[in-house]
């Protein structure tokens, strides 16, 4: 049985007031806006969504077929242990996991009296979530309190954002003050996001059709600026090649490419993502 966001915890998304227990799921205090409640998932996300300019990505990821092919890259499991320690995230604390998708990192956070909640836009894939509380909603209106979590996770999913910007400022308004942010993005001048950045390539729809719609590459001096200009002192990044479980030839290339150049500053080129890990102090 799925553990389940506690109404009190959560807030509207539109107005950020506090939300009642209704008859079908939770309602808002002051714009009296309702939110259901599926297999204990609150929804703060409109539903019967389709491929508009707007939805894209939520039409592309609450399609039942792309719920398990080509996710992170089907990457194994010492590949996302070996971020968890990357993070050094501390026991006994709030945290969550926005794009969680079927929340890989909380599967592997197990035993660490951690309280954990993850927001994706695909509710197939929130069904799938282990050891947190999922909520199917928009990272670009957040339905929690400010200053409630500890640390933030933010891996593989920043990129499908259609607002960078105002993504990074709501997460960073949910996150306490002290507390930790992790991301984890395709490397922008990695030779295969090169020849992807743009998604209306014939290349990228021809030969990388698992790619969403909406997915650009961010730069990570683009995304450290954006951080710091909201209060976040970055203390450490790295990049890295993850081990795959796949063999596609995308996969081929980063894998060789990451074991062959892994030393700066030729991995500034050659590692596939690269990882950023701050610490917000205002």
């Amino acid at each position: 049985m799925k553990a389940v966001a506690s109404s009190n915890l959560l807030v509207c998304p539109a107005c950020r007031t506090d939300l009642a227990a209704g008859p079908d799921g939770l309602v808002c205090h002051h714009c009296r806006q309702e939110y259901p409640v599926k297999n204990g998932i609150p929804i703060f996300f409109p539903q019967g969504l389709t491929d508009s300019d707007d939805h894209k990505e939520a039409g592309y990821w609450n399609k039942k077929d792309n719920t398990t092919d080509n996710l992170y890259e089907n990457m194994t499991d010492a590949a996302f242990r070996s971020l968890i320690h990357k993070f050094g995230l501390p026991d006994n604390t709030r945290g969550l996991e926005l794009g969680c998708g079927d929340g890989p990192f909380a599967k592997r956070l197990t035993g660490r009296n951690m309280d954990i909640y993850g927001l994706d836009i695909s509710f197939p894939l929130l069904n799938l979530t282990e050891n947190m509380k999922p909520v199917q909603g928009s990272a670009l209106d957040l339905p929690f309190r400010d200053m409630f979590f500890n640390w933030i996770i933010y891996a593989f999913a920043l990129h499908h954002m259609i607002d960078l910007e105002k993504a990074l400022k709501e997460s960073l308004r949910v996150l306490d003050v002290g507390g930790k942010i992790c991301i984890v993005e395709p490397n922008y001048y990695h030779p295969i996001r090169f020849i992807t950045r743009r998604p209306d390539t014939m290349l990228r729809q021809r030969f990388f059709s698992y790619l969403s719609p909406e997915e650009r590459w961010i730069p990570m001096h683009r995304l450290n600026k954006i951080l710091r200009a909201n209060g976040v002192t970055v203390t450490e990044y790295d990049f890295v090649t993850p081990e795959f479980k796949s063999r596609t030839l995308s996969g081929r290339i980063q894998k060789t490419l990451g074991r062959l150049f892994n030393f700066f500053p030729a991995a500034a080129v050659t590692q596939s993502y690269y990882l950023v890990i701050g610490t917000k102090h205002r």
